[in-house]
């Protein structure tokens, strides 16, 4: 048997109620009209006396009736809130999520069948563009190995001309700029795939930090960038050392990248509250607040950076959220005239994970 269409079933319920109401009405002014004068037939009643008494007596049927409607129309949208609640769960790394209606919900289920073809043309595609990425990313590989090793030779070839081993060491950084893009590209798309392991275990990040922040002074040292470790507190976590680690490098790096001559870059880790704190703060110029909402977007990079000729790839953020995320935590920034501060935060190892 077909089943009803909604429009059918609200038709019949409505009818049913009104009729309902109809029959406690027509009784009321049966009763008012024909058994109460017969109960008491020396009683003078006025016609508006009666009217008024079936009046009062009508409300129930139509308190009925505007209860059943009310019922009876949030029924019947309760499956297009599971559509919403579903379509608001659905994100790119999760297209492959299916919504399911009872087999009454004749419309609602065609329009979930619709809603599920399209998110499963939407993961066909973004497949199929990653697996291309990954493809492309793996067949550059191979030339960029053997243009860099080509044009290191160039450079150390003693007979070229100074002028020429300039050229050839301007190539090579760029051969060694695409070489990093295509590794983060990888690194991202592997990552949409869920193809990055992430190995949770207790991490401390004091030493994380500290060998971060003498890297960084490193950096700064060829620019007069003074660095220094305000607060470096014994904060564990539960996370993977080799992904934390990038992530601190990814922010540290940024701070000297994006930071003035003679610049400062503080750098600090404490416990507040359940969460860890690193917080890596430079003086670089501000990032234009119009900008900000895009920081953290892929290949996005500042228009100050590129007026300053700023090398980078506008993937390292990317990667740097993505790690956050998969440790349950996040990487936030402020950014003023003078200076900005990034923060990360995750939460710190609880009882139940410590052995």
């Amino acid at each position: 048997m077909k089943p009803m269409t909604l429009a059918t079933r609200l038709a019949w319920s409505f009818a049913g109620l009104f009729l309902i109401g109809l029959l406690l009405v027509s009784a009321f002014a049966y009763y008012e009209l024909v058994i109460e004068p017969k109960l008491a037939p020396d009683e003078h009643v006025t016609v508006p006396h009666v009217m008024l008494e079936i009046a009062g007596e009508a409300v129930i049927p139509v308190a009925l009736i505007a209860f059943g409607g009310w019922w009876l129309a949030r029924r019947a949208v309760r499956p297009l809130e599971t559509l919403a609640n579903a379509a608001n769960r659905i994100h790119e790394g999760n297209l492959r999520e299916r919504i399911e209606l009872s087999e009454g919900d004749v419309e609602f289920r065609k329009l979930a069948e619709v809603f599920n073809a399209m998110t499963a043309r939407l993961d066909d595609s973004f497949q199929r563009i990653r697996q291309f990425t990954l493809h492309a990313s793996h067949e550059l590989k191979t030339p960029l190995s053997v243009l860099h090793g080509e044009f290191e030779r160039l450079v150390d070839d003693s007979t070229r001309s100074a002028s020429d081993r300039a050229a050839f060491a301007r190539n090579l950084d760029e051969i060694e700029r695409l070489s990093r893009m295509v590794d983060d590209l990888a690194f991202l798309t592997r990552a949409d795939s869920q193809l990055i392991p992430i190995t949770l275990e207790p991490v401390l990040l004091k030493p994380l930090v500290t060998a971060a922040a003498e890297d960084t002074s490193v950096l700064g040292a060829e620019r007069d960038i003074r660095v220094t470790l305000d607060r470096c507190d014994d904060v564990t976590i539960m996370g993977d050392r080799h992904r934390l680690r990038q992530l601190l490098v990814i922010l540290c790096d940024n701070a000297i990248k994006y930071n003035r001559l003679q610049g400062a870059v503080q750098i600090s880790l404490s416990a507040d509250g359940l969460q860890a704190t690193f917080t890596i703060t430079n003086t670089g110029s501000a990032i234009p607040a119009v900008e900000q909402p895009r920081v953290f977007d892929r290949f996005y990079r500042g228009s100050n950076v590129k007026a300053d000729g700023i090398d980078g790839t506008g993937l390292g953020l990317s990667i740097a959220q993505w790690i956050a995320t998969a440790h349950h935590g996040t990487v936030t920034f402020t950014s003023q005239s003078n200076h900005s501060t990034f923060v990360f935060q995750a939460p710190l190892q609880s009882t139940q994970d410590r052995p």
